[in-house]
């Protein structure tokens, strides 16, 4: 850390030192608003860190809730015949 030397300010003319004065305090609103950019960051980081580590929710497809199972019940029913011929040839190549 930096010491500060007050000596030199002891016979320094008024408007330097206002203007000095001025500097110091645009240097510290600077510094501060990057600590509260700083600490924004940091939060949103640490939330998706966080989040990169929680389970994702799977979807798991049953009979009941299959979208494509629903689609070919459908055609089967539009197309018997087909839908059997099918049927057979799937059971042939499972014996």
């Amino acid at each position: 850390m930096a010491t500060i030397d007050y000596v030199k300010s002891e016979n320094t003319q008024k408007n330097v030192l206002t203007n000095l004065y001025n500097n110091v305090e645009k240097k510290q609103k600077k510094l501060l608003e990057q600590t509260k950019e700083n600490a924004e960051l940091l939060e949103y980081l640490s939330d998706k860190i966080a989040n990169a580590f929680k389970p994702q929710s799977q979807n798991f497809y049953t009979i009941d809730n299959s979208l494509a199972f629903k689609k070919s019940q459908e055609w089967a029913k539009k197309n018997p015949q087909e839908a059997q011929e099918i049927r057979e040839k799937i059971l042939k190549e499972f014996k």
